[in-house]
């Protein structure tokens, strides 16, 4: 079992059940799943291959939560940065964990603008509006246009599936590779310690990343 089969349960057990509210947008696990895999085909069509890893900058909102998903479908790594680092951290971070993609919230369009051609690693730039900037792809559009079938991509419980960043407290943000194994026996580890109940509701109050 890999993080992403997680979500496919869900969505096959409880299909009407809410996933998740943010602000405006409620989801079921149906709506969530089905979201998470127009995402995961569109970034596989085009050109993202597993292993390939995913910068995210972002504020807390569902779409953080769909970037994951497909990460973890899709084989490739999630990679979350601090969105309050300044422009020149970002860099750091940014050339440090390589990305392919870049998807940031339309506070960081000028960032990310302005980042762009110290950027050598980033080929795909995605912004959760729109923008009237060229080469910003519009995530709505990306799942629009995007299968809803599960992806055929075979994920290991021993893959990479995200980099956390270190606080870096003495010196710079490290990388903590964690693996889909590692991230199932943390879930599993905190329902059980924290006697979580299918009705349960879990407010998220600290920042995503």
């Amino acid at each position: 079992m890999n993080i992403g089969d997680l979500l496919v349960r869900s969505a096959n057990k409880f299909p009407h059940k809410p996933a998740v509210v943010s602000d405006a947008v409620s989801l079921t696990f149906r709506e969530l799943n089905e979201r998470v895999n127009r995402l995961a085909h569109s970034l596989l069509d085009s050109g993202l291959k597993k292993g390939d890893r995913i910068g995210v900058l972002l504020h807390n909102g569902h779409q953080f939560l769909e970037l994951y998903f497909a990460a973890a479908k899709t084989g490739t790594v999630f990679c979350p940065y601090n969105n309050h680092f300044k422009q020149s951290e970002l860099k750091d971070i940014i050339d440090y964990s390589t990305p392919r993609v870049l998807v940031v919230d339309v506070d960081f369009v000028d960032t990310a603008s302005a980042l762009k051609p110290e950027l050598n690693s980033v080929e795909k730039y995605i912004c959760l509006e729109q923008t009237s900037l060229s080469f910003m792809d519009n995530y709505e559009a990306l799942i629009a246009r995007g299968r809803g079938e599960e992806p055929n991509t075979k994920v290991l419980e021993d893959d990479v599936l995200s980099i956390i960043f270190t606080g870096g407290t003495t010196g710079k943000p490290k990388g903590a590779m964690r693996t889909h194994r590692h991230l199932l026996s943390n879930a599993v580890a905190g329902v059980i310690e924290l006697k979580v109940d299918y009705d349960e509701r879990v407010l998220i109050t600290f920042p995503m990343y």
